[in-house]
């Protein structure tokens, strides 16, 4: 799943997916959800 569409100017490379199951892609359809991109990871 785009976590931002590609329609909307999101890339379409694997930065931008996430696995959703079945259950919580329909919620993000219908806006119930929202796919988030992971936190920024840091070296230390």
């Amino acid at each position: 799943h785009h976590v931002i569409h590609w329609a909307d100017g999101g890339p379409t490379n694997l930065h931008n997916l996430r696995l959703l199951c079945r259950r919580h892609h329909r919620a993000e359809h219908e806006g119930r959800a929202a796919a988030r991109p992971p936190p920024t990871r840091t070296a230390a």
